[in-house]
């Protein structure tokens, strides 16, 4: 059984793991385990799912800065300084960063690529007049239910939550929004029995890693509804293992969301803190605070709505148009901070305000 050291291995190669692999020391010896050879950019994979010509991938070599080694494999047991993979290989390591994401593959969703690319092939094989019923009336089932009646205006798209859609939004925003789906020809909030094709976008999907391996074991307790794994607000787990992205519950912090607006500035937080705890300076305490939200409703329209630090909505809105081009030059803007040569914006962050809060 072959070792290798390193001084910091990130587990999961997504928005998370590439930023902070982009953003640790260039003299760090650093690995990125990940299966994949290839980087999804998974905030166009309703757009994938519904038919459209985009490309979601970007190979790990043009992604990862030189010198980082790429194990193309899946990590199966995770404890303090070491990593075993499953090609037999024991990774050795003074820090460990999990960044696993929510992508795994799910029979009727697109959380992963590959559930992405069969709804797309399903999708393809439906006839004029076919029903589709999407579950979930959140971010991603408003954007993929938008898309879709885009794309195929031949089929009638049921869009059901367990809330209405938009129902958090104040009411100009509200009504922007469901007017927008329904003049797509979206049928909202009624049922959709003998549809021919049904998608679910409800919840996250997270690996078995920590629940498979002594991770498990060596943290604290996993919050038992989501399964992620709990870190505190320095984005550390125990002692030498931290985790960022959709995988973890940040404690203290109840108003992050998953998403790609959160896992690119604490994948870039976590690097940090780990370069300071190579340098044997102390970490210190997540602080991030949105300020917009973001929302494609097919190909001509968008809403960009403005939300305070904790993500509460506000009046201000950008719709049609120029609300879809900003959500376009915020995805690329995504794409470009977890990259080597922009990282440094991944750590520009507004902050919440939580920890003032808690200190007066």
């Amino acid at each position: 059984m072959s070792q290798e050291m390193y001084d910091v291995i990130v587990i999961g190669g997504g928005y998370a793991g590439v930023t902070a692999v982009a953003r640790l020391p260039r003299s760090a010896r650093v690995a990125l385990v990940d299966p994949k050879p290839n980087f999804v950019h998974r905030v166009h994979l309703h757009e994938h799912a519904a038919g459209g010509d985009i490309r979601v991938e970007k190979p790990f070599h043009q992604v990862l800065r030189r010198g980082v080694v790429h194990h193309r494999t899946s990590a199966v047991q995770v404890e303090p300084g070491i990593v075993r993979l499953g090609d037999g290989t024991t990774l050795r390591t003074r820090h460990i960063l999990l960044t696993t994401g929510s992508d795994e593959p799910t029979p009727n969703g697109i959380n992963s690529l590959a559930s992405a690319s069969k709804i797309r092939q399903r999708l393809a094989e439906l006839r004029p007049g076919a029903r589709i019923a999407i579950r979930g009336a959140g971010l991603t089932g408003i954007e993929l239910a938008a898309e879709i009646a885009y794309r195929r205006p031949e089929l009638t798209v049921h869009l059901n939550g367990r809330s209405p859609a938009g129902a958090d939004l104040p009411e100009r925003a509200h009504d922007y929004l469901r007017g927008t789906l329904e003049t797509l020809g979206v049928v909202l909030d009624g049922t959709s029995p003998g549809a021919d094709l049904h998608i679910d976008t409800t919840g996250f999907h997270y690996s078995p890693l920590t629940s498979a391996s002594s991770l498990a074991e060596a943290t604290p307790p996993r919050n038992a509804t989501h399964g992620q794994l709990q870190v505190s607000a320095t984005l550390e787990s125990v002692p030498g293992i931290w985790g960022a992205g959709d995988a973890v519950q940040v404690a203290g912090q109840d108003h992050l969301r998953g998403g790609c607006a959160v896992a690119v500035p604490m994948g870039a937080h976590a690097a940090d803190n780990i370069a300071r705890a190579l340098k044997d300076q102390p970490p210190r305490p997540l602080d991030f605070g949105y300020a917009v939200r973001c929302l494609s409703l097919g190909r001509r329209n968008g809403l960009i709505l403005a939300v305070d630090p904790l993500n509460h909505p506000q009046k201000a809105f950008i719709p049609g148009l120029p609300g879809a081009w900003a959500k376009s030059m915020v995805c690329s803007a995504v794409l470009f901070a977890s990259s080597p040569v922009f990282s440094t914006f991944a750590g520009m962050k507004r902050r919440s305000g939580l920890h003032r809060r808690a200190h007066t």
